[in-house]
């Protein structure tokens, strides 16, 4: 478990609820299974009280998300955003790799499964900390390996075809910012 920044899931809900009855959607940086979860719960719970979701929310980064709670984020419609940077073996997720096990690291940022539950992911740069240019984005998606690097692909089961990565990076980041009728 990690450090959550509301441990008590009351608090995130009174915040999720205040600002989705203003429209704006939450952003939450959330990259555990569980704080992914709690995110999810506390939208849920927004739709149960309220019969609907007014904004349009987001998981950043969405390292790992329980395999229970793909098909939740298209029914909550929840965007899954994912930070390319980690997509592939750096020395970032090959030290994450020895603490989370090989269960847990099979479903590292797991685009292929959220898709194939109907739901939406985009594509951050996670910029300017870890900036990375479209193409590499776009690559690394697709083949879970730095193309500047020869190593092995990282959790390849995770991949995604180009036309999901193409509309990771347009149609979908538009929706989260209400301009996809553009």
């Amino acid at each position: 478990h990690g450090l959550p920044v509301f441990p008590n899931d009351d608090d995130l809900f009174t915040e999720v609820e205040k600002f989705d009855t203003m429209g704006i959607g939450i952003t939450a940086h959330a990259t555990g299974d569980a704080a992914n979860r709690q995110l999810i719960d506390a939208i849920d719970r927004l739709k149960i009280k309220h019969g609907k979701v007014i904004a349009r929310h987001q998981l950043a980064h969405a390292s790992l998300i329980h395999p229970d709670d793909y098909a939740r984020l298209k029914d909550l419609d929840i965007t899954a955003e994912f930070s390319p940077v980690v997509w592939f073996q750096t020395p970032y997720t090959k030290a994450v790799t020895s603490t989370l096990g090989p269960e847990r690291m099979s479903r590292w940022y797991p685009m292929k499964s959220v898709i194939e539950n109907g739901g939406r992911i985009t594509m951050g740069s996670d910029g300017p900390l870890m900036w990375q240019d479209t193409f590499t984005r776009l690559e690394g998606a697709i083949t879970r390996k730095d193309p500047s690097k020869n190593e092995e692909a990282l959790t390849l089961n995770e991949a995604i075809d180009l036309p999901s990565a193409i509309r990771a990076m347009t149609i979908n980041a538009a929706y989260l910012m209400d301009t996809d009728d553009q």
